[in-house]
């Protein structure tokens, strides 16, 4: 089985662009695949199972948009990354994998690290080699292909707030600015240990503020909470000024219901890069229900979907409205470091 503790080790210094031989995959590719007769193919086994980690509201509206498209049964199942890698791996081993597409919203290390293991024991195919439709032609960008998968949503890391309990003047637009001595006891910080997702969150902090940044946001005493979910939904109850960070669809779901917050997105930020893995031909129940899937995930089409409900600030189609200060997540920093570093 995968260790988890092999997944969460960080791979320091791995960027983005460190996880890209697509070239050398696509040229070792499976034979194209004719969209037609994939539809077709995955009509007759009619419905596709997925894991994920994103929010809810997406995996709602990708299901719903997926089968009112194609009118095939779509579910899914909803976990962190580290759980849902843990029991895609214990049904992989007892040859019974309940999924035909993995998405994962992590840290690039722990995705990579993911994909080679479960490429070398055969539980998923690599995607740049499956022939799918949306890689024929260069419709899909590039630079989101990885190794063994492929990013279809970018969640951005923003800043959020009450806005009941924040003048629009004092809303602050850059981290530096959640510093100031006003928002002393008033800061929530998703436990960064939860997840490898914050790991490039707070390297790029690191890199770009020094250990100083840390030293100032230890002094306004903020609290940790179990993940960014519980921590919006307490800032969107009152019970803090900030969340630092928290993602666009978090806020951008409760504000949609009525809460009180909304969130700033810094110049200088990074996010999750969510990425999909199909599940090996000869083990998916539903291999081309699951190959169809991901490829309307990777098309325009279906990326937009995902994308509205995420906040819609970035596709992977349309990059123009990215932050100027954008970096891809990287782990430049390790857990042990961000803990002495936040003070836990």
């Amino acid at each position: 089985m995968i260790d988890r503790r092999d997944l969460m080790k960080a791979s320091i210094g791995i960027g983005a662009s460190a996880l890209i031989p697509w070239r050398e995959s696509i040229a070792q590719a499976a034979p194209q695949l004719n969209l037609d007769q994939l539809v077709a193919a995955a009509k007759a086994e009619g419905e596709v199972v997925f894991y994920l980690s994103a929010t809810e509201p997406i995996a709602k509206a990708l299901s719903d948009a997926f089968s009112a498209k194609y009118g095939i049964k779509t579910s899914f199942v909803r976990l962190s990354p580290a759980p849902m890698v843990q029991r895609f791996a214990a049904e992989s081993e007892g040859g019974n994998p309940a999924t035909d597409l993995v998405w994962v919203g992590t840290s690039p290390a722990f995705n990579l690290a993911f994909g080679r293991d479960a490429v070398k024991r055969g539980w998923i195919e690599p995607l740049p080699r499956s022939g799918l439709p949306a890689l024929q032609g260069g419709r899909f960008p590039v630079r989101f292909m990885r190794e063994n998968s492929a990013v279809v949503e970018l969640g951005m890391w923003v800043i959020g707030y009450n806005t009941d309990r924040i003048k629009q003047a004092d809303i602050p637009k850059n981290w530096t600015e959640t510093l100031d001595p006003k928002f002393r006891g008033q800061i929530l910080i998703p436990d960064p240990l939860v997840s490898n997702a914050y790991i490039g969150f707070w390297g790029l902090l690191f890199e770009t503020y020094g250990e100083d940044f840390f030293a100032r946001l230890r002094d306004l005493k903020p609290r940790f909470v179990p993940s960014a979910v519980p921590g919006t939904q307490a800032l969107a109850a009152g019970e803090a000024i900030l969340a630092l960070p928290t993602v666009t669809a978090l806020t951008a779901s409760l504000k949609e219901k009525g809460a009180p917050v909304d969130r700033f997105i810094p110049d200088v930020t990074t996010s999750t890069e969510s990425e999909i893995f199909v599940v090996a031909r000869n083990r998916s129940k539903h291999p081309n229900a699951g190959r169809l899937l991901a490829n309307y995930m990777m098309s325009e089409e279906g990326n937009k979907v995902i994308n509205a409900v995420s906040g819609g600030i970035v596709s992977i189609y349309d990059t123009r409205s990215m932050p100027s200060g954008y970096k891809s997540p990287r782990e430049n920093i390790d857990n042990p470091t961000i803990k002495r570093l936040l003070g836990i």
